[in-house]
């Protein structure tokens, strides 16, 4: 059901609809800052927020901003961690105040919370999110898939050492639920895995760009 009270403050209003239109990430990280403290509790859903700070007037719609905000953080993470770091936060936002919001929609950002604290180094506490992300979504593939894709993919096994038997292991379990969409692309990935763990001549190839990129790469600020 959507609620039916509105925003009275229009200066906010009208600055988060000028942040919003606009085509940088650093922007809406400004927008998300702008109301991560004036959103009322009883906003949990998407068209609840357009609604209360009248964004569907305008045609602008949280849904799209959150997601083009975090592959935004995501892509140039990947120079600066302190930007995956900001993801992190963000997409814990995301499914915690809009708790009503679609399966899909809350798999999604704690998926990419998970995948962000890996990069970041905290991979314990991402493994039990990961752990957390499939029990509580067991048919969402693409929490397997970025559990089993940080074990071998990420820059983390580039630099420590890929993990195959647990990829594999966590790529198996979800092919054991036929039903399941996307059940292809695990299969892929698992086939991908198979071939460089069998290749290993393969994995260096690509190995001296990786650890050359993460070294150049801005690491976490001092807290």
């Amino acid at each position: 059901m959507t609620n039916k009270a509105h925003c009275k403050d229009k200066p906010l209003i009208h600055k988060l609809r000028y942040l919003m239109r606009s085509s940088s990430y650093k922007d809406w990280f400004k927008a998300y800052q702008l109301v991560q403290n004036k959103t009322p509790e009883n906003i949990k859903t998407f068209d609840d927020f357009d609604s209360f700070f009248k964004l569907d007037i305008k045609a602008f719609y949280i849904n799209n901003m959150v997601y083009d905000l975090e592959m935004d953080l995501y892509n140039e993470g990947r120079d600066d961690l302190n930007l995956l770091k900001m993801r992190v936060e963000f997409c814990r936002w995301v499914y915690q105040q809009f708790s009503q919001e679609s399966d899909l929609n809350i798999a999604n950002f704690r998926n990419f919370e998970a995948e962000s604290l890996w990069e970041i180094g905290g991979t314990e506490q991402a493994e039990k999110l990961f752990q957390d992300l499939i029990t509580d979504f067991p048919d969402f593939a693409y929490g397997y898939i970025y559990y089993a894709d940080a074990h071998w993919q990420s820059n983390w096994s580039y630099q420590h050492e890929p993990n195959y038997a647990k990829a594999e292991s966590i790529y198996r379990q979800a092919l054991k639920k036929p039903k399941m969409e996307d059940i292809a692309v695990v299969q892929e990935r698992l086939d991908d895995m198979l071939f460089e763990k069998k290749h290993p001549e393969e994995r260096e190839k690509i190995k001296k760009t990786r650890l050359k990129h993460i070294q150049s790469r801005k690491n976490l600020s001092p807290s």
